[in-house]
């Protein structure tokens, strides 16, 4: 044994060998220990002779080996110890040097220390113990730890549509070093093959969760184009609430109604085709195709035009005519004066100003969205007389061209520009109601009451005859594609209108649809949905109730007929009716997702991987939009939240859930409450 290797406690002790034993004698009392290094450590935390700071010094060391003490604190201190005075008349001996971790490539150490210290300390492999001492120093990660950090990191970049190059920047690597020495960033081909696949599994599965749990479905699909011409068919479940599905490459030789009728009969297929009860798409050739095709296979399936496409498609044929192309023309003359002009531009804020107490930007038309050509008229018409009185002015009247100085000031042009104005804004206030609250029954009244703003505007309005007959028409037209017997009989159930507006004819027709809806619902009892549709007209019975009529104006129809009606069996088919929606405008939004991921910038990315990021984009901020929702619900109740908990607890509660749709939360979304919280507020409401 005298060939042992000696620990730094020899230092303060005096070797004596005995045959083989070896034994330390205590330089400052005489005390004698077999070779011991934990009792000769302890010996010096009472030896009454030890100097005080070395006594503490080891007094700290043994905390530290059971736990209670800072490693680096005392390593600084041990270091310290070493070079002062009180031990440098001790006799030079052998220490024992450790060797930390190497760090892997690129990876820069966390505390800026040696990587071999001299320390007063027992050897490596002398205990358990020893280990957790040095994991004090070193930063590193477990396997799992580095993937469960990988996949935040993906979900991270795929919610906020962000290059996927983001992991190959220097700056992004250096900060994940500050951040985490031991973390080592995904590759970027790891990040767009076996993180993207993993993550789009994952979502797809939640989404299959939710739709499975939905009692009826609504179909709407959207065909996006990029700038190389590359399609994508976005396909959405509502359930009313807007469910991505997925998003699927499509080739120039795909569009057509068949292969669009296929893929969207697969869907239908695999949500079970009772379940799915209505398609709402666009315009578009290949779309009407496919919903004839459907309508075949499908005969329950209600297929009609998106109210807000129709509405797109009439503002567009007002547009196209001369006499407004002509006023938008003049219009956007004097936007680009103003707008161009420093002086010009200066001399209508300083009126603005001195009129009407704050600045109105002039804004230009977009050949894309008609709706800004209706704001461009709305800008010219508030600045109106701030113009007129600029154009008077010595130094603009000098800038802006004559005639447009003249239009300015010629008060028939302003009449052209109300009136073409007047004419768009029932088209504009109709698409922001169908935006802001989307809701069946309201089409028909819709439609009813852009009639009769047509009818009273158009023989006042500076189009001519012909332009105005030729808008009739197209109001004729998309009148008859967006409208179904579905909306009359929505309108006919909706408690805020009772079919009020509506002829003998159409209540005929809503009341056909309603029969025939109930003869796809399974176990209803249609006799007992045609008295339920007899005492809802007549307000008897439960409808004779006036506090149930009042609770209509608070609430929505679809949750009036769960809340209130949920007894009768005119409800069931009332829920499905309201679970409609009447736009696919919620498709119409994810464009943005589409347009942030495939750029300019980004025009490598595949169709198929362009098609999986806007999925799980998508998803993943739906996902979040809902957590936020129901965190801000919890906040109002003042229930306590616990982030660290929500994943994990919503995850089995998602798995072990079997309520119905409207008792189940949204897919995705993980929260908990407090095991005090009462249970009874659970159950409320919801590479390239």
């Amino acid at each position: 044994m005298p060939n042992q290797k000696k620990t730094g406690v020899w230092h303060h002790y005096i070797e004596i060998i005995e045959g083989r034993k070896r034994v330390g004698q205590c330089k400052y009392c005489g005390q004698t220990y077999a070779n011991n290094a934990t009792r000769m450590k302890r010996h010096l935390t009472i030896c009454k002779n030890c100097p005080e700071r070395i006594q503490s010094s080891y007094k700290k060391l043994l905390q530290l080996s059971a736990g209670t003490t800072s490693g680096k604190s005392l390593l600084q201190e041990l270091i310290e110890l070493g070079n002062s005075s009180e031990t440098a008349n001790l006799p030079n001996m052998k220490t024992e040097s450790v060797e930390l971790p190497a760090l892997g490539k690129g990876e820069a150490a966390g505390p800026s220390f040696a990587r071999s210290v001299t320390q007063e300390m027992p050897s490596v492999g002398s205990h358990s113990r020893q280990s957790d001492f040095l994991a004090n120093f070193v930063d590193k990660m477990s396997k799992e730890d580095q993937e469960r950090a990988d996949e935040t990191l993906a979900r991270a970049i795929f919610a906020s549509s962000t290059s996927l190059s983001i992991v190959e920047n220097q700056y992004w690597k250096d900060l994940y070093k500050l951040i985490r020495p031991s973390y080592k960033l995904p590759s970027h081909y790891r990040l767009a093959h076996p993180l993207l696949d993993r993550e789009y599994n994952r979502v797809q599965t939640m989404v299959a969760q939710r739709i499975s749990r939905a009692e009826s479905l609504t179909l709407m699909p959207k065909r996006w184009t990029d700038t190389q011409g590359n399609s994508l068919l976005s396909i959405m479940f509502a359930t009313p609430e807007a469910i991505f599905l997925k998003a699927i490459a499509t080739k120039p030789s795909h569009h057509t109604g068949e292969y669009i009728a296929n893929i969207l009969g697969e869907e239908i297929e695999s949500a079970g085709p009772p379940r799915v009860q209505a398609l709402v798409t666009d315009n578009t050739s290949s779309m009407r195709g496919a919903g004839e095709i459907l309508k075949s296979t499908y005969p329950h399936l209600i297929v009609f035009v998106c109210s807000a496409h129709g509405l797109n498609l009439l503002a567009k044929d007002i547009l196209s005519a001369s006499t407004m192309k002509t006023i938008l023309a003049a219009g956007k003359a004097i936007v680009k004066v103003f707008n161009n002009h420093p002086i010009a531009n200066q001399a209508l804020k300083k009126l603005q100003k001195e009129k009407q107490g704050k600045e109105n930007a002039l804004l230009l038309p977009s050949e894309t969205r008609w709706s800004s050509a209706i704001k461009c008229l709305e800008s010219l018409l508030h600045t109106m007389n701030c113009l007129q009185h600029a154009s008077t002015e010595e130094t603009v009247s000098q800038i802006i061209p004559q005639n447009i100085r003249k239009q300015i000031l010629d008060d028939v042009f302003w009449v052209k520009v109300q009136d073409a104005y007047n004419l768009l804004l029932p088209i504009s206030e109709a698409t922001k109601k169908l935006e802001d609250a989307p809701i069946l029954s309201y089409i028909p009244e819709m439609f009813r009451k852009l009639n009769e703003n047509l009818i009273q505007l158009l023989p006042s309005s500076p189009l001519s005859k012909e332009e105005a007959e030729v808008i009739k028409q197209g109001f004729t037209k998309v009148s008859e594609i967006c409208s179904h017997p579905v909306h009359l009989a929505a309108n006919l159930l909706d408690p805020q209108h009772c079919g009020q507006h509506l002829s003998e004819s159409d209540i005929a027709t809503a009341l056909d649809i309603i029969m025939e809806l109930a003869k796809n619902i399974p176990n209803i009892n249609e006799r007992a949905v045609m008295a339920d549709i007899a005492e809802y007209r007549a307000k008897e019975k439960l409808w004779s109730q006036d506090i149930v009529w009042r609770a209509s104006e608070a609430v929505s129809p679809l949750t009036w007929w769960k809340g209130y009606c949920n007894t009768r069996q005119l409800s069931r088919i009332a829920v499905r009716i309201f679970s409609i929606p009447p736009t696919a405008t919620s498709c119409e939004r994810k464009w943005r997702t589409f347009d942030a991921i495939k750029t300019k910038k980004r025009n490598r990315l595949t169709n198929e991987r362009t098609a999986k990021l806007v999925s799980v984009s998508l998803l993943l901020q739906q996902e979040n939009q809902l957590q936020a929702q129901l965190v801000n619900r919890m906040k109002c109740d003042k229930l306590p939240i616990d982030s660290l908990q929500m994943k994990s607890l919503f995850g089995e509660r998602e798995r072990g859930s079997t309520s119905s749709e409207s008792d189940s939360p949204p897919f995705g979304v993980e929260f908990t409450r407090s095991e005090s919280a009462s249970t009874d507020s659970e159950t409320e409401g919801s590479p390239q």
